[in-house]
């Protein structure tokens, strides 16, 4: 009788380290995530404001300067350009490979 309560008291502690073990990990784990989006935030926060165009209308040769292409019907014509006026030029940047 007591071997096995010796047993039932030894399994139910190894349960509760294994419980303790995963809570601990799970926790390092989320404390690692966190670590690592906040060492990946300056990077993202160094991208360049987005390039303006001069589209224009294959339908009816309208031209306007916008940042994104308004549908298909529209083409590219130049760019990019600074200012949403389209008047002072930008140098395009290489891509990078993300090969």
């Amino acid at each position: 009788m007591k071997q096995s309560a010796l047993n039932h008291i030894s399994t139910r502690l190894s349960q509760r380290h294994k419980t303790a073990l995963k809570r601990n990990a799970l926790k390092n784990s989320t404390a690692a995530f966190i670590s690592l989006l906040l060492m990946a935030l300056p990077a993202l926060s160094h991208s360049a404001p987005a390039g303006w165009y001069i589209f224009q209308s294959k339908s009816t040769g309208e031209k306007s300067c916008l940042q994104n292409a308004p549908g298909h019907s529209w083409k590219m014509v130049s760019g990019p350009y600074r200012d949403a006026g389209c008047r002072v030029a930008r140098k395009r940047q290489a891509r990078k490979n993300r090969s």
